[in-house]
């Protein structure tokens, strides 16, 4: 998640590079180059094929239009739209990133191993919880997030 927030970031320096700044273009494309292997790449090959095209078409086609009613069809408005855009996905990188850090605890960034006894205790709370439900097995089971009324928990 930390190369996500990174690459959005990276994003961010790249469009304002090239909208609004006399640096050679290549510098700004280099930073472009890096910051689309980091990021949107590996989360693009998550999402079904469909949804991605319908995302750039769109994307595609409002740089169109604002492109087509800035006087005297210069990129100025279409940088500013996409600057604005990268600082969104900075934004949403950096949610994503807090969330997964202070609220899961870190498990979008753990490999097998380290995820696997997570999800065996997940599983067995469930089972557990269906379990009561159902009104079958132990309803005296401790829950670590289940307050028991009276004596504690």
């Amino acid at each position: 998640m930390d190369t996500v927030t990174a690459s959005a970031a990276l994003l961010l320096i790249c469009m304002i590079l090239l909208g609004f700044t006399y640096v050679h273009p290549i510098v700004a494309m280099s930073i472009f180059s890096v910051a689309l292997a980091f990021g949107p790449l590996p989360m693009l090959s998550s999402i079904p094929l469909a949804a991605s095209n319908i995302g750039t078409t769109i994307l595609d086609i409002t740089v169109g239009v604002i492109q087509d009613r800035t006087p005297r069809g210069t990129y100025d408005q279409v940088m500013i739209f996409l600057v604005a855009i990268s600082g969104v996905a900075v934004l949403i990188a950096a949610v994503i990133w807090v969330v997964n850090r202070w609220v899961y605890g870190g498990i979008l960034e753990m490999n097998t191993e380290q995820r696997k006894p997570i999800m065996e205790a997940k599983t067995l709370l469930e089972r557990q919880d269906r379990e009561i439900r159902k009104g079958v097995g132990r309803t005296d089971v401790w829950h670590p997030v289940r307050k028991r009324g009276g004596g504690g928990g």
